[in-house]
This record gives structure tokens, sequence and C-alpha cells, in this order.
């Protein structure tokens, strides 16, 4: 399945406001603009459910709302998120992206601006995601009552590379809990705010960490 369309204005009764997907081999967002739908429980814009590969290219997101997922909630695949921009989506959990019970997740070069989780995850919550790989990404003034930046539960491992947190404000920046591996290079944080503890990254019940040539100015 590709799609290369605009999804403006879009709701829906329970989930999937703009898209409910299921049981495909491959979808293929390409091109797309994803504004203002939403959706009261799951997936403001778009549901996808046991599909084996989500590419996600050069795509808007904007302003879409749901309960779990304000733009895309995803449930057993594998996710590839490139070139796109996440502006001003708000969930209880994962602001722009919730992801359970995948094979792996990777974002590259996105732009995570502006969001708002009243829980966790103001730009992605990810639970029993195998892995997930984030690299130059910059993520923005995204905001969290809890968790983080980024909230991932249960991973085999993470690599943050060449990312960009400036001016977030949540419970904790970056909550990573439950894992085996976390590796960081070369990332910078510049002005984030935690009101709890973790104003770069909060760590717990990981088993192996590695930090490496990161930049943290400002941080509380």
């Amino acid at each position: 399945v590709t799609l290369n369309s605009t999804f403006l204005s879009n709701s829906a009764k329970v989930s999937g406001g703009g898209c409910y997907l299921e049981n495909l081999k491959i979808i293929m967002n390409i091109n797309c603009v994803l504004r203002l739908n939403s959706a009261p429980i799951r997936g403001g814009s778009m549901l996808i459910e046991k599909v084996k590969i989500v590419s996600i290219v050069n795509s808007e997101h904007d302003k879409n709302s749901a309960k779990t997922g304000g733009v895309y909630y995803m449930d057993q695949m594998m996710v590839y998120i490139n070139t796109s921009s996440f502006v001003d989506n708000k969930a209880e959990a994962g602001a722009s992206i919730y992801a359970t019970s995948g094979q792996g997740a990777v974002f590259v070069e996105t732009y995570f601006y502006l969001n708002f989780a009243s829980s966790g995850g103001s730009a992605a919550y990810l639970v029993l995601v195998s892995f997930l790989r984030i690299i130059g990404c910059k993520f923005v003034r995204n905001e969290a009552k809890s968790g983080g930046v980024i909230h991932a539960l249960d991973f085999t491992f993470i690599e943050s590379l060449n990312n960009h947190f400036v001016n977030n404000k949540n419970l904790r920046t970056n909550e990573i809990s439950q894992g085996k591996s976390y590796t960081e290079v070369s990332n910078i944080y510049v002005n984030n705010f935690a009101k709890d503890s973790g104003g770069c990254v909060f760590l717990v019940n990981v088993d192996d960490v590695k930090i490496a040539s990161s930049s943290m100015k400002a941080n509380r």
C-alpha cells in the first residue's frame, strides 16, 4: 500500500481518524500531509496493526490528536520514519507516535516541535519495541506531564546519534527503562527542563550504557 495524499480534518468514532490499516505487508507514506485529524481512542490520523514494514518519508503531521498516539498508533511492525515533521500534535501517551510490540523503529532527520502528551512521550512512546535508532533528529519545545520526549520501555537496544534536544519540558527529558543497551553519541542538549529528574536522560534498569561526545548545557 502506497499513500501519497492529504488527510485533512478527518475523525473516527473510535480509532484511526484518517485510516485504519491492518494485516498488510508494506505501507509507504510518501509526501503525505496529515493535519487536524482526530480519534477518541487510538491513532488520531492512522491506526496501523500487524503490518510487516511501515515507511514514512517526507511527510508532514500537524495538529492531530487522540488518547493514545496523536498521529500514529502502531502495533506489531517495523517502522522507518525519514525526513518528516511532527508539529503540535497531542495525546495522553505518544503525542506523535505510539508503538508497541514491534520489531524495531528508526527515526532519521525528522523534526518534532511543540507536541504535547499529558502522560508520557511528547514525541514518541514505545513499549516492547525491540530496538530504536534515532539519527540526526531535532526535538524542540515538546512537553509531557510525565515520562519524556522519548519514552521507551522494555527494549533490547537504543542508539541515539547526532540528535538535538532543545527547550523541551517534561517530567524527565528522555525516560529509558528496562532494556539491555543504550548508546548515545554526539547528541546536543540545551535548556531542557525536567520537573522530576534527568534534565537530559533518565535511565533505569538498563544493563549497558555508553554516552560519548555529547554536549549538555543549561539543562535542569
